[in-house]
Formats: C-alpha cells, sequence, structure tokens
C-alpha cells in the first residue's frame, strides 16, 4: 500500500495545541518548528481516511505537558467497544 498522499487522500495533522480556538500552537505537523513547552495543553489525534469509509476516524487523546512529561486527561476512557 502506498502512503504518497494524493488529491484524493484527506490529509490530517497529527494533533496540535488547545486553548482559546480550536486548533493551535504547538502543531504535530512534520517540518514544523513548533515546540511544546510546559504548561502547553495539546490533543493527539491521529487519523484514518478511506474511500471505504467515505470518510474516516480520528481518536483524540488530550494531554498537559509537565516538567516529569505528558500527563493524558482522560485516561479513563475505555477503547472497547
Amino acid at each position: 500500500m502506498s502512503t504518497k498522499l494524493t488529491r484524493s487522500t484527506f490529509w490530517h495533522h497529527a494533533g496540535h495545541g488547545i486553548g482559546y480556538s480550536g486548533h493551535e500552537a504547538p502543531r504535530l505537523i512534520p517540518g514544523c518548528g513548533d515546540v511544546f513547552e510546559v504548561g502547553d495543553v495539546v490533543t493527539l489525534e491521529p487519523g484514518v481516511y478511506s474511500a471505504a469509509l467515505q470518510g474516516g476516524i480520528r481518536i483524540e487523546d488530550n494531554y498537559a505537558v509537565r516538567e516529569h512529561g505528558l500527563e493524558n486527561l482522560f485516561s479513563f476512557v475505555s477503547r472497547d467497544l
């Protein structure tokens, strides 16, 4: 399977900062120079999109950047179907 992005592929970032607006820095995008800082709140939301799905799905986890690493803000959520 090719990973080449084409016009028919919906590309999505892997995550971004959360604050006053929906999508803020720091952004998790290849080649982006944004830097995480202690106190940032970010979402990690990898996605899968395809014609077979007629759309896609993203699973979002939200984290606070702490001095010791990332703190999962919603660790109580189950991924069981």
